[in-house]
């Protein structure tokens, strides 16, 4: 087989050239996140539902909430973290955690609640299924946002 030449852009002649591809890996790190549109007020939830996640952290904020990549602003979070093959949602509220921790599987639904002013985070299958796992001493009235920001590229809150 004879000595072949690859040439780069621009041109050199002995450097052997490299086929374009695409590289996609994992970015991780709390660097990215997001708000809902609305404000909303009065008694409101917050509903979504985990994947195959390595870490997020979603809830709620007094609106307007205006860095979405700060967790301390959420009033009232979950912070869902996985260790090793299992995933723990742990409650956080405005950046200290308090309550229980509980275990979550991919697919449940997480719910935070506030109906007059009291706070409560729910788990369960489906909706009829959701048990309060702990209702915050920290009461919330006014305008709030839903905020969330994943860990890992790929992860989701839906």
């Amino acid at each position: 087989m004879p000595n072949s030449i690859c040439n780069t852009y621009p041109g050199q002649q002995g450097v052997i050239g490299v086929p374009a591809h695409v590289v996609q890996g994992a970015v991780a790190g709390w660097n990215a996140g997001a708000n809902t549109i609305k404000m909303l007020g009065g008694d409101v939830y917050f509903q979504w539902s985990i994947n195959h996640q390595l870490g997020s952290i979603a809830g709620i904020a007094r609106a307007p909430r205006l860095n979405s990549s700060d967790p301390s602003n959420l009033t009232h979070a979950f912070y869902i973290r996985k260790v090793g093959g299992s995933r723990a949602a742990l409650i956080l509220e405005s950046g200290v955690f308090v309550g229980p921790t509980s275990s979550v599987q991919v697919g449940q639904l997480l719910r935070i609640q506030r109906f007059f002013g009291v706070v409560e985070y729910l788990i369960g299958d489906d909706v009829p299924s959701l048990a309060v796992v702990y209702r915050s001493l920290v009461p919330s009235y006014g305008a709030v946002q839903g905020g969330g920001m994943p860990y890992a590229s790929g992860d989701e809150i839906v």
